[in-house]
């Protein structure tokens, strides 16, 4: 059952635009519907690289993304970058180096997500809980 999240509010909806019924039975269909909102905030929700928070919202996806486009075509110009923490003078190989962090914390977020589905389905997953802790010990290999 696909749902969606609310960008601001991070509420979630059945796909008839409901809120979401996360009280009463955990079904399998409830647990992958939780499980794909669990994906969407984590992969949404930043990640730590070289100890700098770096934001990964859908918007700062495609700005990352135009950076690095922009180190390619211009490998020797130094770039302005905001993180979390503030501004940086960023090179092309550091650039290029976020770029690829967020791309891997995403598709590790898609990985856990997959996972979590095949689990629900096996039934070794029957609560919101096991999903919120598998989602929580995700973290970037550097």
């Amino acid at each position: 059952m696909p749902s969606t999240i609310d960008p601001i509010s991070g509420a979630i909806f059945t796909p008839a635009g409901e809120p979401f019924p996360w009280e009463g039975p955990q079904t399998k269909a409830a647990l992958a519907a939780y499980a794909n909102a669990a994906q969407e905030r984590a992969q949404d929700g930043g990640v730590t690289f070289q100890g700098v928070l770096v934001k990964t919202n859908e918007k700062s996806r495609g700005l990352i993304n135009g950076a690095y486009n922009l180190s390619q075509a211009e490998p020797d110009n130094v770039l302005d970058f905001k993180a979390v923490t503030g501004w940086a003078d960023m090179s092309a190989a550091a650039i290029q180096a976020v770029a690829l962090a967020v791309g891997k914390w995403v598709q590790a977020t898609f990985t856990c997500l997959r996972r979590t589905e095949a689990a629900i389905e096996a039934g070794s997953i029957t609560t919101y809980a096991q999903i919120d802790a598998r989602f929580a010990a995700l973290s970037l290999s550097e």
